[in-house]
């Protein structure tokens, strides 16, 4: 990964893991959205895995989650390392497809509309000149998903999904901004978005909101570094 961005993820660590560790509690007064701590949760720990990066791929990614970073666990610290490396492997997306081509496997557990909102993190992200308008395009979507959706597990997973792509963005642009790329190559920072927000999905769909949000950031650590690598 790019130094400067191993630093930029370990200043948000330190700023927002102690206070969140005590509560799905955003600090974002402007959202509305029931599941805005689960982006916050992704910042917070994916910054904290960063922080603590030793090497070894997605088992140590998992063990600092648990060991470093005070992640959840139910009690069952082994159980929950061996599971949550079982389910970042089989839930791990293709780098080269949409959000919404990633879930297609999902595709008949949404309704159209519900699905509809895959499609269109997708087309903002793919869309966007620059951070801000990626930033903009995504909170005006989740504003509407508020709005429009309701309460079901399947309705909160989409706006689990926007909140994950909309705080990963924000995270891996910071201090890697948004610029035009080769023909017919995807940006890193739109992998690692559609990465995370697919993992959110993924995650809820086999084990509910933890599993979401942990494999969300288990994918967006292990898709940065594949994606950046480990050196400047």
């Amino acid at each position: 990964m790019h130094y400067r961005t191993a630093l930029l993820a370990i200043g948000l660590s330190l700023a927002s893991l102690p206070a969140f560790s005590q509560s799905f509690v955003s600090s974002e007064r402007y959202s509305d959205n029931p599941m805005n701590g689960v982006g916050v949760a992704h910042n917070a720990y994916t910054g904290c895995m960063a922080a603590n990066y030793t090497g070894g791929g997605v088992s140590a990614h998992v063990e600092n989650l648990v060991k470093r970073c005070g992640t959840p666990t139910e009690g069952d610290d082994a159980g929950f390392i061996r599971k949550h490396i079982e389910l970042a492997n089989a839930t791990r997306g293709d780098t080269r497809l949409s959000m919404a081509e990633n879930l297609r496997a999902y595709r008949s557990s949404f309704t159209v509309e519900q699905f509809a909102y895959f499609e269109d993190v997708d087309r903002i992200l793919a869309e966007a000149a620059s951070p801000e308008e990626a930033d903009r395009g995504l909170k005006a979507l989740e504003d509407q998903a508020i709005k429009y959706l309701g309460r079901s597990d399947d309705d909160l997973a989409v706006l689990g999904a926007i909140s994950t792509a909309r705080h990963s963005t924000e995270l891996w642009t910071q201090q890697n901004p948004i610029a035009a790329s080769a023909q017919g190559k995807i940006p890193g920072w739109l992998q690692v978005a559609i990465a995370d927000a697919t993992g959110f999905v993924s995650g809820v769909k086999a084990c509910g909101k933890l599993c979401g949000w942990v494999n969300a950031a288990i994918q967006s650590i292990s898709t940065a570094f594949e994606v950046w690598g480990d050196n400047d």
